[in-house]
């Protein structure tokens, strides 16, 4: 049941993947809290889910800014929102 999804459940769940030889990890689900897993995710590969990519470009957008590599790689790793995620 996504929408009842303890965000917990989808760390441990992303913590006990397998990485060996993935480029990405994308989480899909718009129910399943994903950004608290992403902000705690210590992996050797990137993970984006539809929430965190529709944050960040709803971000992008408002500052009226192009998006760029740069500058997701840092919404990844919470450079703007992480310490509010509290």
């Amino acid at each position: 049941p996504i929408y009842a999804m303890a965000a917990d459940t989808a760390e441990a769940a992303l913590a006990g993947m397998d990485t060996t030889g993935l480029d990405a990890i994308v989480m899909l689900g718009t129910g399943m809290p994903t950004l608290r897993p992403i902000l705690g995710w210590r992996g050797q590969v990137p993970v984006v889910s539809c929430m965190l990519a529709l944050a960040w470009r709803s971000v992008c957008a408002m500052e009226g800014r192009a998006p760029d590599r740069a500058s997701l790689e840092a919404f990844m790793r919470g450079d703007e929102w992480g310490a509010r995620l509290g």
